[in-house]
């Protein structure tokens, strides 16, 4: 995405570097995604580059950003996840990763099997963080999650993270674009027999 953007402007990474305060080196490892690009690479790249790159630039950052500490299976998901007009998810297992609160991702991913690295959780948690700001970004999506109950009978992590939990969802449930449907442990008709799924729109 940089270099299109640099070669559009006709500029070298030995003349867009020094105007973006970083060295040719950097932009070079930037560019060949090595390096992660800063979060401060699109305002220092509006004055070489221009507005209109500047602004690509940073919903890219974003975009990485979301995506930076998930599962590389999860990718793909989540550009369609971005990009989907509806979407629609029936859960069982744990409660989905958009609706989670922080201490509940908390909870979710130091319990993982193989065990994760103080790190990883961390790169795990602002990853699921960034993600859920479809929620906000979106409000023209429509977002409908039917969860099991017994997901928050649980009471995953303890009960002050379960507590968490309830106030974050009712929290959600009141935006008009989020509807939140629990389905009961008792309940005679059940079509999801074959588990989780996720169907965009």
């Amino acid at each position: 995405m940089l270099k299109a953007l640099r070669d559009e402007a006709h500029l070298t990474q030995e003349q867009f570097a020094p105007r973006v305060g970083y060295s040719p080196h950097y932009v070079a490892k930037i560019e060949q995604g090595k390096r992660f690009p800063p979060s401060d690479l699109a305002p220092r790249a509006e004055d070489p580059l221009g507005p209109v790159a500047s602004r690509v630039l940073t919903a890219a950052i974003r975009s990485l950003r979301r995506k930076a500490g998930l599962a590389t299976w999860f990718h793909q998901w989540a550009n369609i996840e971005e990009e989907a007009n509806a979407l629609y998810a029936y859960e069982c297992r744990v409660v989905p990763g958009l609706l989670q609160p922080e201490p509940y991702i908390r909870a979710v991913f130091e319990r993982h099997l193989p065990r994760l690295s103080e790190d990883q959780i961390e790169r795990q948690v602002a990853a699921r963080l960034e993600r859920q700001r479809l929620l906000t970004e979106r409000p023209n999506t429509d977002f409908c999650f039917i969860i099991e109950e017994a997901l928050l009978l649980r009471k995953l992590g303890g009960p002050e993270v379960n507590h968490a939990l309830l106030d974050h969802l009712l929290a959600l449930s009141r935006a008009r674009n989020i509807e939140i449907l629990v389905m009961p442990v008792e309940q005679e008709d059940q079509q999801a027999q074959k588990g989780s799924s996720i169907s965009p729109r």
